[in-house]
């Protein structure tokens, strides 16, 4: 019933499509949630909406988001109840919601737009996550969505190593799900 109703209101689009529309769109949802932050919160909830309407594995999505969320965000806050950063709009706060949307944003697009990733061998893995995950939040923190209390170096230092350490597990998380699906158009293909 649940899978009945819900190929009745979504649309599917082409798999290439929707890997390159997955990818662009996580970065205009990044743009928007840390320059708008808080007044954004509506729109990335419809935005992942709009997601599992037009998504080819939304089981599939539903899981890695669940749990690469609650991964990503334990962390974050982990992080601002420790003042690595702090929350411009909201210094007492150790979560937003429009991070935490952000994180459920990025945890889909790992299974589409970013999923080259998890073919990457381990310490490629862990050589993205150390540059790219820091320069993210570092770009927030320039376009003034978190404070770094503790200077640039030093939180930069410790993206890198928490980065570097939770990429390869979050793509584990992505092939585990893949492979343990029976949604046969995302199988991997045998060689």
């Amino acid at each position: 019933m649940e899978t009945h109703l819900l190929r009745r209101i979504s649309y599917q689009i082409p798999q290439q499509w929707f890997t390159w529309l997955s990818f662009v769109w996580f970065q205009l949802v990044w743009f928007v949630a840390i320059v708008v932050g808080e007044p954004a919160e509506y729109y990335l909830v419809g935005s992942l909406i709009l997601h599992f309407l037009l998504s080819p594995s939304k089981r599939v999505d539903a899981k890695i988001m669940l749990l690469v969320s609650v991964i990503g965000i334990s962390t974050d806050a982990l992080l601002a109840a420790n003042q690595v950063m702090v929350f411009d709009a909201a210094p007492t706060d150790i979560m937003t919601l429009w991070l935490a949307m952000l994180w459920a944003h990025f945890a889909v697009t790992l299974n589409h737009g970013m999923l080259w990733l998890s073919r990457l061998p381990l310490i490629w893995q862990v050589a993205c996550g150390s540059v790219f995950g820091p320069i993210s939040y570092f770009s927030g923190a320039k376009l003034d969505a978190i404070a770094l209390p503790n200077g640039n170096l030093t939180t930069i230092l410790v993206w890198s190593l928490i980065w570097a350490l939770t990429t390869p597990v979050y793509l584990a998380i992505v092939r585990y799900y893949r492979e343990h699906s029976h949604d046969l158009s995302i199988q991997p293909k045998q060689q």
